[in-house]
C-alpha cells in the first residue's frame, strides 16, 4: 500500500496500466498488476482507518483513472505543486510570495531519502529541481522586499534538498550575508562550499565563486582548508 500511495502523491494519477508498469519497472509479469490491485485497497483501506469514516473514498476512481482524493488526502509535493501553479497566475509580487511561503512550508531534505523504490530514481530529481527552484523564487522575492533574512533562510531550506552542493545557491547566499554585513558567515558558506565539493565532486569552486570571494575582499586562500 505505501508504494501505491507514494505513487499517487508523485503522479497526481494513474490507471492500472500505468500503475502495473512503474511497480514492475516494465516487466509484464502478473505479480506486479496484483500488487497494484492489492496496493490500492489496501491503501484505500489504511486511509479511511486514519479519517475514521468508511464512507469517504480517498482514492475515487474515475474514468479508469486512480487519484488521491485533494478534498481529504494531500501531501507536501500536491501543496509544492499546486503553490506553484497558483503562484504563476498571481501578478502582484506580495502574492506569490503568500503562495510560494505556504507551498514550501516545512519542505527541507533530500525528496525520497532513503525509499527502496526504483521508479523513485526517475521522479527524484523533477521534484527536487521543482523544489530548489521554488525556494529560489521565494527568497529572491523576499530580497526584493528588502527582507534579506528571509532570503538567506529560504535559501538555506534550499541547500538542504539537495546532498551535493550547488553553487549557484552558495555564491547567492555568500551574496546576501556580505551585504547583511556578516563576514563570518561569508567565509563559513565558502569553507563548507570547499569541503563538499571536494568530498562528493571531487572538484574546487568555479572561477566565478574565486572571483566573486576576491570582489568581497575575502580572498579565498585566506580561509580555504580552515
Amino acid at each position: 500500500g505505501r508504494q501505491v500511495l507514494a505513487l499517487l502523491a508523485v503522479r497526481g494519477e494513474l490507471t492500472e496500466e500505468e500503475g502495473v508498469s512503474l511497480l514492475g519497472a516494465g516487466s509484464p509479469e502478473q505479480v506486479w498488476r496484483g500488487r497494484w490491485v492489492w496496493g490500492t485497497r489496501g491503501t484505500r483501506a489504511a486511509l479511511r482507518k486514519l479519517l475514521g469514516d468508511d464512507s469517504l473514498d480517498p482514492l475515487p476512481p474515475a474514468g479508469g483513472v486512480v487519484r488521491l482524493n485533494p478534498d481529504i488526502v494531500s501531501s507536501d509535493y500536491g501543496r509544492l505543486t499546486a503553490g506553484r501553479a497558483a503562484a504563476r497566475q498571481a501578478t502582484a509580487p506580495e502574492h506569490r510570495l503568500a503562495l510560494l511561503a505556504r507551498a514550501t512550508d516545512g519542505i527541507r531534505g533530500e525528496p525520497f531519502a532513503g525509499a527502496p523504490y526504483n521508479w523513485l530514481v526517475e521522479e527524484q530529481e523533477n521534484v527536487r529541481s521543482a523544489a530548489i527552484d521554488t525556494l529560489q523564487e521565494l527568497a529572491h522575492l523576499h530580497a526584493d522586499r528588502g527582507d534579506l533574512d528571509a532570503a538567506v533562510l529560504t535559501i538555506d531550506q534550499a541547500l538542504s534538498i539537495d546532498p551535493d552542493p550547488i553553487e549557484d545557491l552558495f555564491r547567492q547566499q555568500i551574496i546576501w550575508q556580505h551585504r547583511l554585513g556578516r563576514g563570518d558567515a561569508v567565509r563559513d558558506l565558502y569553507r563548507r562550499l570547499t569541503r563538499e565539493l571536494s568530498e562528493r565532486c571531487d572538484t574546487q569552486p568555479s572561477e566565478e565563486t574565486l572571483s566573486l570571494m576576491e570582489s568581497l575582499a575575502a580572498p579565498p586562500h585566506l580561509v580555504a582548508g580552515r
